[in-house]
């Protein structure tokens, strides 16, 4: 390799392990209390974090067997599955395969929590390169604004739900598409990250597959991929996930696929992005929005400084704002469906119930 070519290579690597070690020196430093500690030693065991680390515990514990995730000892005498104790099955798998060399049960949920936040930086700065952001007070800022979102450290008692890393890498093979020489390249990407996100969790699964789905429609519109294509790829990706699935045991028979109870109460609040949930800048009481006493879940305060650049851009540039919506108005258009749906068939602002549509629990 020529010294031009590791120059470029060192340029290109160092400002991504640079954001990488600030994302994992903010989420070390947001973890502190807890990492390397016993669970009920740390900062935070109530809520769902017991049956994680339940889950865990007898996954690591017991024999390998089929489907890979259920748990014979959990749930006696039904027995359960790692997956729905929301134990984020592929490092669980990961750490089972080295139970036999030090044979202790690993606590890792504060640990992948920390290694999240450092990927949302790492892969948020790999996302502006694909708008020209390729400079070092760019890069500084975004690997910040990727770490400190309040959004994602507020999940740091759901490490499974903490890994929106996954949903910017799609967006970034959404970004790269066009520029792949095949879409073959694309579709393939997709089908690795859509197989993990599917062994984290199935929300984040789901966000992934709608991207995926974005990516394909705008393909579609602008004819990069033949109806050949698109019932190959189409009917490859469904064959391997729904294997995967029944590999998992993701879906079995005689397990129910489940309902939208709770819905219209586990929901988010329509001003929970823009109003200033636990945040140190806010000087009065500042409790999360939470009038159905499940709205937690929804949490969503975007941070002062993301909402001060989107209200700069809105005001200083109008016709870029309007033009990239235009470029990418199919993925537009999901992602305001997206944000609809979040509110649910209840939509509350503050703790007042604003309107209310019927829909099925089933």
């Amino acid at each position: 390799m020529s010294w031009n070519k590791l120059k470029r290579l060192h340029s290109a690597s160092l400002p991504l392990l640079v954001a990488f070690l600030i994302g994992i020196s903010v989420g070390g430093i947001y973890m502190r209390e807890s990492l390397g500690k016993s669970p009920n030693e740390g900062h935070e065991f109530f809520g769902d974090r017991p049956l994680h680390v339940a889950g865990s515990n007898y996954f690591q514990q017991q024999p390998w067997q089929y489907p890979v995730f259920d748990i014979e000892g959990y749930r006696y005498p039904e027995g359960g599955s790692l997956i729905y104790t929301d134990g984020i099955p592929i490092v669980a798998a990961l750490i089972k395969l080295t139970h036999p060399l030090h044979g202790q049960i690993l606590d890792y949920f504060d640990w992948y929590f920390v290694l999240c936040v450092g990927l949302q930086a790492l892969v948020f700065v790999l996302l502006l390169r694909e708008f020209k952001i390729t400079h070092w007070y760019g890069t500084l800022t975004g690997s910040i604004l990727a770490a400190c979102t309040p959004l994602l450290l507020y999940r740091h008692g759901h490490s499974a739900l903490g890994s929106h890393f996954l949903i910017i890498l799609a967006l970034l093979i959404y970004l790269r598409s066009p520029k792949q020489g095949s879409v073959w390249v694309w579709i393939t990407q997709f089908s690795l990250l859509l197989a993990i996100a599917l062994l984290v969790h199935p929300y984040l699964f789901f966000m992934v597959g709608i991207i995926f789905g974005t990516t394909y429609l705008r393909a579609i519109q602008k004819r990069k991929v033949s109806i050949r294509q698109t019932i190959l790829s189409c009917s490859g990706i469904l064959v391997i996930l729904f294997g995967l699935m029944h590999i998992t045991g993701h879906i079995r028979s005689g397990v129910a696929i489940g309902s939208s109870v709770g819905f219209g109460t586990y929901s988010m609040n329509l001003l929970s992005p823009i109003w200033p949930q636990l945040s140190g800048l806010a000087w009065w009481k500042n409790p999360v929005l939470d009038p159905t006493g499940f709205q937690y879940e929804g949490y969503a305060w975007m941070g002062a400084g993301l909402i001060f650049l989107c209200l700069m851009l809105i005001v200083c540039k109008p016709t870029q704002v309007l033009s990239v919506i235009r470029k990418h108005i199919i993925l537009s258009i999901v992602l305001a469906g997206l944000f609809v749906f979040s509110l649910s068939n209840k939509i509350r602002k503050s703790t007042r119930l604003n309107s209310s549509h019927h829909l099925t629990s089933r």
